[in-house]
Formats: C-alpha cells, sequence, structure tokens
C-alpha cells in the first residue's frame, strides 16, 4: 500500500520556506516527520508521496515529495495546538520538489485517473489500496519521464536518482520505448521471449548532474553493461543517438 500525505502551506506549522530548505539542504538531511491519519496501517519501508494542497492555482496542487517510511508510527503533540491525539512517522525523502514550480503531477491529473480517492486534501495519511498504488507509480514515472522544465538545482533534488521508478512505473518506461536497450540495441524481449521469465531490461533515471536539454525525456531502457559505465559516458551516447540535433 502507498500512503498519501497533505501539506497545505496556508495552515501548516511547516512553512513553505522550511520547505524550500529541505530542497537545499537534502544532502544533509534527506528525512522529514509528518502526521499520519491511518497510522495503524503503516509499516517500514512503505511508499509515501506528499501532497500540497489548498492553492486557488490548481497547477500548485499536486504532488511534491516522494519517498519511503521507516520506523514505526509515534504519538506526538498536535502540530494545529487543538490537542488532538496526533501519530506522525519519519521518511526517508526520495525526491523533493519546488511546490511553486508550476509542472507538478496535479490533484486533478490523480483525480481523473484514480477518481476513488480525493486528493484534494481532507486527513493526512490515508492509504491507496495496491491496485490504485501501480497506477499512481505509473504516473509518476510518467511524470518523471517527461520533466525536464524542474530538473534544475534549487527547483528540486532527490537522493538516489536511479531508485526514483519503481517496477510498476518501469512497465509504463518499458512500454513507450521498448525492450531494446537505449544505447546498444541489445534486445531482451527477444532473448527472453517468456514474459515469465523474470528477466527485465533496467530503466535509468538521468540526474541533475547528467541533464542534458537535448535529450527528449529522462527515462531510458538501459542493459546492465551499458548500465555500468560512467555516468558521463551514458549521456554522451544517449546525445549521439537521440540528441535533437540528430
Amino acid at each position: 500500500m502507498t500512503c498519501i500525505l497533505f501539506w497545505n502551506p496556508a495552515i501548516s506549522a511547516f512553512t513553505k520556506d522550511e520547505f524550500k530548505e529541505c530542497i537545499s539542504n537534502l544532502d544533509l538531511d534527506n528525512t522529514i516527520s509528518w502526521n499520519v491519519w491511518e497510522y495503524k496501517k503503516l509499516e517500514s519501508g512503505q511508499r509515501v508521496f506528499l501532497m500540497r494542497c489548498g492553492s486557488d492555482n490548481p497547477k500548485e496542487n499536486g504532488i511534491v515529495l516522494s519517498g519511503y517510511f521507516y520506523g514505526e508510527a509515534y504519538k506526538g503533540k498536535d502540530w494545529s495546538g487543538k490537542n488532538r491525539r496526533t501519530y506522525y512517522a519519519d521518511a526517508e525523502i526520495e525526491m523533493i520538489i519546488d511546490p511553486d514550480c508550476g509542472a507538478l503531477l496535479t490533484a486533478d491529473k490523480l483525480s481523473e485517473k484514480i477518481p476513488t480517492f480525493d486528493w484534494t486534501g481532507g486527513h493526512s495519511g490515508r492509504y491507496l489500496d495496491e491496485k490504485d498504488s501501480d497506477v499512481l507509480e505509473s504516473l509518476w514515472a510518467e511524470y518523471l519521464d517527461g520533466c525536464n522544465d524542474i530538473l534544475r538545482p534549487g527547483v528540486c533534488a532527490f537522493d538516489d536518482y536511479n531508485d526514483l521508478i519503481m517496477e510498476s512505473g518501469a512497465d509504463i518506461i518499458r512500454k513507450l520505448y521498448g525492450s531494446s536497450c537505449a544505447i546498444c540495441g541489445y534486445d531482451y524481449s527477444k532473448i527472453f521471449p517468456d514474459k515469465n521469465s523474470g528477466v527485465e531490461i533496467p530503466v535509468r533515471y538521468m540526474s541533475i548532474r547528467e541533464l542534458h536539454p537535448e535529450l527528449p525525456h529522462q527515462c531510458w531502457p538501459i542493459c546492465s553493461n551499458c548500465y555500468e559505465v560512467k555516468d558521463e559516458i551514458i549521456v554522451e551516447r544517449l546525445m549521439k543517438k537521440y540528441g535533437k540535433s540528430h
């Protein structure tokens, strides 16, 4: 299951400036704690996303953070000052995005694809079932693949860019770009035609350091051999084959 946290900067004790500091300081501290409504369902290692909500601009309501819970839920002081029973959980940040970037995976888009969940707000820390969790991962993979506009220092940051896309999302990338390695052309589907073989070509996500504006997208199926070379060589080879000038 996947947990969806909510953050409304207009009423939250966690300010927008503090959130942006998390982007700048991710290399120093990649953790965050948040209140969880359905805390009894929480388990260490679960997938978690944070939704910004409450803005009059629909482009500003959307996913601003992805990560994983670690440890157990714990009781804490009510952040709102209303003395309600409140439970929190710690999460390791995978990716964090400036809420004002104007290019989020929006609540409108999520509501269209997963209409059974209220993406506009409400209690923070509610869970998606497994089916909807897989749909969300696919949407997240498609979003990451086309999010060139936000891949700039200060606008987003991520801890380990090669783990940004879970397997359900990687399936979408393979459907978009095929089962052949984007660099050498090695075709996994021909070598392993049995879909139940368990062999899948890895999907690599390009980091901010590697980003080249002429690459048409950010996610690439790359075989294990090509994957092992230095990052700059991978980018150079992709540019030769797929750069806009080619």
